[in-house]
């Protein structure tokens, strides 16, 4: 079996924004994929963070997550789990600048499936050079719906936004 790739929809920022947001997802596809190729508007650490939903966005308190990852800086493993929160986390206390962007590969497994609950793999690394957050991380989410997904934000936890020149990329999957 050989996955194919189609590109759904790209955004890719003309001004900063703290929410870039995919709607009317066709259900046609067997997963998705979402490709972010981070900017930031300032130095400061902030979390990614997703929320998905059918006909509207789910900000109730139905996500966990949990994360692995280590810094390059310290070369110490890092973790982290959280229950019952109103987003799912994709990437944590990112510093990714103009001179070191971050990047996540986010897949939305089963997404337009109503039988089961929603599961995400989130990898996330920003660029060698930013001798503070310089690293590798790894977040599986869990959105505690059987709804299949036509509707996605991504967002920040703070006032930092998304820099001008981020894009977002979101991709169907089939199985053929």
């Amino acid at each position: 079996m050989t996955a194919t790739y189609e590109n759904i929809a790209t955004t890719t920022l003309g001004s900063a924004q703290t929410t870039v947001s995919f709607t009317n997802i066709s259900q046609s596809f067997t997963d998705l994929r979402l490709v972010i190729n981070d900017v930031k508007t300032t130095s400061s650490a902030r979390n990614v963070f997703i929320r998905v939903g059918n006909g509207s966005i789910d900000s109730g308190s139905n996500y966990s997550h949990t994360n692995l990852g280590a810094r390059a800086l310290s070369a110490t493993p890092f973790s982290d789990r959280q229950s019952n929160q109103t987003s799912g986390k994709l990437s944590w206390y990112t510093a990714a600048t103009t001179a070191h962007p971050q990047m996540s590969v986010v897949d939305l497994l089963n997404y337009s499936n109503t039988t089961t609950n929603k599961t995400f793999i989130s990898n996330s690394r920003t660029a060698p050079g930013d001798g503070t957050y310089s690293g590798v991380e790894v977040l599986v989410i869990l959105w505690r719906s059987t709804s299949a997904i036509n509707y996605l934000d991504v967002f920040t936890d703070v006032a930092d936004s998304f820099a001008s020149g981020s894009t977002f990329t979101l991709y169907g999957i089939k199985a053929e």
